[in-house]
C-alpha cells in the first residue's frame, strides 16, 4: 500500500509540474508579443506559490527519482523569468544543487548545462564571482563537447558578462563579440537586442562612447516599434547612467524616470531598486543629497529584502559619499567600511579598490593617518595585481602626502619617487609637480 501511495504521489507531482510546465509556454508567447508582458507578470504572481511548493516538492524527491529529479530540472530553468519575484538566489541555488545530483542520468543531455548556466548566474548574483567564473566555464565547456553552437553562444555571452562585471573588460571582449556574431548568424532578434547592451558597453569600456550611445538609441527604437517593455526598461536604464557619466543629466533624467515608470508597471522590484539608485545618482550630480540619500535608502532596503549582497554594498559606497559631501565624515567612513566587507566576500576588485581609496581619503582628513596609510597600500597592490598602473601611481602620490602629513618623510619621497618613476614616462607636467614635492620635502629635511 506504501508503494502504491509512493507512485500515486509521485504521479500527481509530475502531472503538477507537467500542467506548470505548459502554462509556462503560454506566458512565454505572452512576453513574445511584447504588449502582453505586464499582464504575463500578473499571470506568474497568481501561480508563484504553486510553483515554489511543486519545486521544493520534487527537490524532496531526487534521491528516490531520477524521473522527477529531471522534470524539476526542466521547470526550474523554465521559470527564469519568476527568479526575481519569487525565488531568493539562495533557493535557486540550493535547488539547482539539488537536481544537479542526478542531471548525468537525465535524458535531456541539454539540461545540464541549462542548470550550470543558471547556477552560474545565481552565484554571480549573490556576490560569489569566483563560483560563478568556474560554473559558467564548466557550462561552456559543456556546450562545446556536446557540439550545441546555441548553447555555446549562451554560455559565451554568460561568461562575458560576468567579466565585465568583475572588470575584466579583455576577457569579454572575445567571448561578447563572438556570442553576438553566432546570434547575428542565425538571425536571432532577441539574443542580437540583449547582446546590443553588453557590445554598447564595450565600446564605452574601449573609450567609443558614441558608439554605445548610438548602439543603445538603435536597440530603444527597435524595441519600442515592438513594445517590448521588459527591455526598453534595460536600455532606458543604461542610457541614464551612460549619459550621466557624460554629465548629461537632464537627459539621462528622463530616461532613469521612464524606466521607473516601466519597473513599476511591470511589478519588478529589483529593477525599481536598479533605477532608483540610478536617479540617486543623478541627485547627486545636481547636489541633491537630501534626495540621493532617500533614493539609495530605499533602493537598498529593496535589495535586503531580496538578498542583493553586490548591490547592497553599491548603495552602501553612495550613502557613503552622500554623508561625505555633507560633511558627516563618521557617518560616511561607516558607510565605507561595510562596503569594503561586502566588497571582501563577494571578490569585486574593482569594488574593493573604490572604497578602499574612499576610506583612506576619509581617514586622512580625520587624521587617522595610520589607517589611511594601511588603505592606500592595500590598494597599490591590488592595482598592482591588476595591471592598473596609472590608478597605482596616483594612489602612491596620494600616499605620499599622507605620509608627509604624517611626519613620514623618509616614506613619502619613496612613494613619491615611484609614482614619478611612472610619470615622467607618461604626464611629463604631473612628474613636474611630484619633482617638485619631493623637492620640498628634502628642503625641508635639510633645513631640520
Amino acid at each position: 500500500m506504501k508503494n502504491e501511495s509512493r507512485e500515486s504521489r509521485s504521479e500527481l507531482l509530475l502531472q503538477t509540474a507537467a500542467d506548470l510546465l505548459q502554462e509556462f509556454e503560454e506566458l512565454s508567447r505572452r512576453f513574445a508579443s511584447y504588449k502582453q508582458q505586464a499582464t504575463a507578470v500578473v499571470a506568474m504572481r497568481q501561480i508563484q506559490d504553486l510553483v515554489r511548493e511543486t519545486l521544493k516538492e520534487l527537490v524532496s524527491q531526487v534521491s528516490r527519482s531520477v524521473g522527477l529529479a529531471e522534470m524539476g530540472a526542466k521547470l526550474l530553468c523554465t521559470a527564469v523569468r519568476l527568479n526575481e519575484s519569487v525565488f531568493s538566489a539562495e533557493e535557486r541555488i540550493a535547488w539547482i544543487e539539488a537536481f544537479r545530483q542526478r542531471s548525468s542520468e537525465f535524458q535531456d543531455r541539454q539540461l545540464t548545462g541549462k542548470l550550470l548556466g543558471n547556477l552560474g548566474n545565481a552565484l554571480a548574483d549573490t556576490g560569489r564571482l569566483d563560483d560563478a567564473d568556474r560554473v559558467l566555464q564548466e557550462r561552456l565547456a559543456e556546450a562545446k563537447a556536446q557540439q550545441d553552437n546555441l548553447a555555446e553562444s549562451l554560455a559565451q555571452e554568460h561568461l562575458g558578462k560576468l567579466c565585465l562585471r568583475r572588470g575584466h573588460v579583455l576577457d569579454a571582449v572575445p567571448l561578447l563579440e563572438a556570442a553576438f556574431a553566432a546570434s547575428r548568424c542565425r538571425q536571432d532578434t532577441v539574443a542580437i537586442g540583449r547582446l546590443m547592451v553588453e557590445i554598447a558597453e564595450l565600446r564605452f569600456r574601449q573609450g567609443d562612447i558614441e558608439g554605445g550611445l548610438h548602439l543603445l538609441r538603435e536597440r530603444l527604437a527597435h524595441q519600442e516599434q515592438g513594445g517590448d517593455t521588459q527591455y526598453t526598461l534595460t536600455t532606458c536604464q543604461r542610457l541614464a547612467e551612460r549619459l550621466g557619466d557624460l554629465g548629461r543629466i537632464d537627459e539621462a533624467q528622463r530616461y532613469a524616470e521612464r524606466g521607473l515608470e516601466l519597473a513599476k508597471t511591470l511589478r519588478l522590484p529589483i529593477r525599481r531598486a536598479s533605477i532608483m539608485g540610478t536617479l540617486g545618482n543623478l541627485a547627486y550630480e545636481r547636489n541633491d543629497f537630501t534626495e540621493a540619500r532617500r533614493l539609495f535608502s530605499e533602493a537598498r532596503k529593496i535589495f535586503r529584502r531580496h538578498g542583493r549582497i553586490v548591490e547592497q554594498g553599491t548603495t552602501a559606497t553612495s550613502l557613503g559619499l552622500v554623508a561625505w559631501k555633507e560633511r558627516r565624515l563618521k557617518l560616511a567612513g561607516s558607510w565605507f567600511r561595510r562596503a569594503l566587507e561586502i566588497d571582501k566576500v563577494t571578490g569585486r576588485q574593482g569594488d574593493l579598490v573604490i572604497d578602499l581609496g574612499n576610506l583612506a581619503e576619509i581617514c586622512a582628513e580625520t587624521q587617522q593617518f595610520d589607517e589611511s596609510v594601511a588603505f592606500y597600500e592595500q590598494r597599490i597592490e591590488i592595482l598592482k595585481s591588476l595591471g592598473q598602473f596609472k590608478r597605482k601611481a596616483e594612489t602612491e602620490t596620494n600616499l605620499a602626502e599622507v605620509l608627509a602629513r604624517a611626519g613620514r618623510i623618509d616614506e613619502a619621497m619613496a612613494r613619491a619617487r615611484d609614482s614619478l618613476s611612472y610619470f615622467s614616462d607618461n604626464d611629463l607636467s604631473r612628474a613636474n609637480l611630484i619633482s617638485a614635492r619631493i623637492q620640498f620635502w628634502t628642503d625641508s629635511e635639510n633645513l631640520d
